[in-house]
């Protein structure tokens, strides 16, 4: 169980970054692509015990 973790660590990793421009009724805007890594890893006193990784992306205006 999480509750018997001796340690936690978390890491949220930038992947990729990618600038691109798409088109709306005509107008172009330049966006932003982040993709990243977020990885959970529980350790007990004999070492890792558990881990979680999740992929996700997020696109803003550039």
């Amino acid at each position: 169980m999480v509750n018997d973790a001796k340690d936690i660590t978390m890491v949220d990793e930038i992947i990729k970054v990618e600038k691109y421009t798409i088109t709306v009724n005509g107008t172009p805007t330049v966006k932003v692509q982040t993709t990243r890594k977020f990885v959970v890893t529980y350790y007990n006193e004999s070492g890792v015990y558990a881990r979680g990784v999740i992929y996700y992306g997020t696109v803003q205006d550039a």
